[in-house]
């Protein structure tokens, strides 16, 4: 249980196919479904491509997601880039 006042974003967990997040429209729609109005929504969009883009010439056989927190009362969000190993364990990514 959270401590009132605390931060607790929007979140949304995006798999990276070649430099692009593919499922990106329905993530989009779910944080629109949750009250994100379209301004945070652009930044949104922007975040996520420009985060993604790093990953376009990844290695065949290399995994990556993206960790999107949205914070909309304070009109925040941050990108976590994430290396998938194939064992399933998350890892820092590196480019």
């Amino acid at each position: 249980m959270s401590e009132p006042g605390a931060r607790v974003p929007l979140a949304e967990t995006c798999r990276v196919v070649g430099g692009e997040v593919p499922l990106w429209p329905y993530h989009r729609a779910r944080l629109a479904a949750a009250g994100l109005d379209e301004a945070l929504l652009r930044n949104a969009d922007t975040a996520v491509r420009d985060a993604a883009r790093r990953f376009k010439r990844a290695r065949p056989g290399q995994r990556f997601r993206l960790s999107l927190a949205v914070w909309p009362d304070e009109r925040d969000l941050r990108v976590t880039p994430r290396s998938t190993s194939p064992t399933g364990r998350p890892s820092p990514a590196s480019t």
